[in-house]
């Protein structure tokens, strides 16, 4: 079977279990590649955009599929510029457009399709109004279209509040941490736009991680803001820092065991997330 072919089936599956799957490219490549072009596959923005649209050719029948282009998108080279702002925001737009194309032309829903910024994850470097790390690049760089959902990842350990060193003193209480979300105007535009925290985890290893945890989660519930755990894994020492929210080894017993962390995610799911 082919690549899209198993997600065909995966599609169907899920459907029969009221699941809907994010179809999320992370790299074309066998290593780590900041934005999905140029390379061998992809060499240039215009392939991208038609790479995805080939990809809702292929599965757009399935209503349960929900888009997002690429994970993370940084680059090595001026990450931080205005330009590659500007770039990406072209790019993405342009993918959004050869996206309902091919829906108009086949009859499809419009999918949702996830947007984000050229930094992909929650935070700030040096200044709160960085545009790179939080949603503040939307008042310069605005996209057009329906269904569409903004989305960003969140994790202390990558500075979504603060860069402050060590990483066990950045902030945890909840007062502190909901104004610093606020400056980075997640509240701002959750009343814009919908808006999905892709990934957001504790590193087990890190003092206050549970806390923190916990009390964005919170925050996350009494905005609105929908959000996945990462990482649904039971390594010992995933990534170096223990990220997984099960049990060393369980998903081979029972299926996977929450541990205290997963329980936070358990929990804030059961007070509305």
């Amino acid at each position: 079977m082919t690549c899209r072919q198993i997600l065909d089936d995966l599609l169907t599956r899920c459907a029969n279990h009221g699941i809907y799957l994010v179809l999320d490219t992370y790299s074309v490549t066998t290593t780590f590649v900041d934005y999905p072009y140029p390379t061998t596959l992809i060499p240039n923005a215009d392939a991208f955009a038609n790479y995805v649209a080939e990809n809702v050719d292929v599965l757009g029948s399935h209503t349960n599929l929900i888009i997002e282009p690429y994970n993370e998108p940084w680059t090595v080279t001026g990450w931080q510029s205005q330009s590659r702002l500007n770039e990406w925001q072209t790019v993405w737009q342009n993918v959004i457009n050869a996206v309902r194309a091919v829906e108009n032309s086949k009859g499809y829903v419009h999918h949702l399709i996830m947007v984000s910024g050229p930094g992909g994850t929650l935070g700030y470097w040096g200044t709160l109004t960085d545009n790179w790390m939080n949603l503040n690049w939307l008042a310069s760089n605005p996209f057009s279209g329906d269904n569409l959902v903004l989305t960003i990842h969140c994790y202390r350990y990558w500075g979504s509040v603060g860069l402050q060193t060590p990483i066990s003193s950045r902030p945890t209480d909840y007062t502190e941490i909901k104004n610093i979300y606020i400056a980075e105007s997640l509240y701002y535009y959750s009343q814009y736009y919908p808006i999905y925290i892709g990934e957001i985890g504790g590193y087990t290893t890190i003092s206050g991680e549970d806390t923190w945890l916990t009390n964005t989660l919170q925050i996350l519930n009494e905005w609105g803001i929908g959000y996945s755990y990462y990482a649904w894994r039971d390594d010992a020492d995933w990534q170096g820092t223990g990220l997984s929210m099960l049990v060393v080894n369980s998903e081979a017993t029972t299926g996977g065991t929450v541990n205290s962390y997963g329980q936070i995610l358990v929990n804030a799911i059961g007070q509305g997330g």
